[in-house]
């Protein structure tokens, strides 16, 4: 995940800073890049824009979802690299924790389908830490 999510990126943000009316960037990330698991807020409390996920690069061999974090977290740092050796060209990320719609794909396997069918049965979605 992190092969292709890395260079991916790269890609469409150096596309844009070759664009001379290009004056702002938004990427669209994921809490993910924030983080890996609760434990990651030292002494609790709620995640903020100071906050990186500093849990899943060790775990990326041992499940999907840590290895999903991971590339949002190196994807992630690659933008902010890329936006700060530019000049005149400003950035914003947008870390959601849920998306809410109907899926693009037959798949009903990924996670926010099952967490959103989990809550809409009364259910506490689950979390796999």
């Amino acid at each position: 995940l992190v092969a292709p999510a890395v260079p991916g990126t790269e890609s469409a943000v150096a596309a844009a800073l070759a664009t001379v009316s290009v004056k702002k960037i938004v990427l669209t990330s994921s809490i993910a890049a924030t983080m890996g698991s609760f434990a990651d807020k030292a002494g609790g409390g709620c995640f903020d824009e100071d906050d990186w996920n500093g849990s899943s690069e060790a775990k990326i061999h041992d499940n999907g979802m840590d290895a999903y974090r991971y590339s949002k977290l190196a994807a992630e740092k690659k933008f902010w690299s890329m936006i700060e050796g530019a000049d005149g060209v400003a950035g914003a990320t947008i870390l959601p924790a849920f998306i809410v719609g109907p899926p693009r794909t037959a798949r009903t396997d990924g996670e926010s389908l099952q967490n959103m069918v989990a809550a809409l049965s009364g259910e506490t979605p689950p979390r796999g830490d």
